[in-house]
């Protein structure tokens, strides 16, 4: 009896913990893919949106080249309020 709630115990805690796995590693590779508007990049990236239930809609794909902030970044970063001195 000790024995299965020992194995009850481990899979209640351990599946909270594989999801939490499962999601930030397909975070990462969402990130390195640059994927998040489109398809997923792999097997493992489209099991976390399914488990998330994630869905791209509305998102679209950065128009600036990688690696340079786009007109709108830019434009904040520029003409923010100056500091007198």
């Amino acid at each position: 009896m000790v024995a299965l709630l020992v194995i009850l115990a481990s899979m209640v805690g351990g599946l909270p913990l594989t999801a939490v796995l499962l999601v930030t590693v397909a975070c990462r590779q969402e990130e390195a893919a640059h994927s998040m508007a489109g398809c997923a990049p792999g097997r493992l990236a489209r099991a976390a949106r399914r488990l998330l239930a994630f869905q791209a809609v509305g998102i679209t794909r950065s128009a600036s080249p990688a690696g340079r902030p786009s007109s709108a970044a830019e434009a904040l970063t520029t003409a923010g309020p100056r500091s007198a001195g």
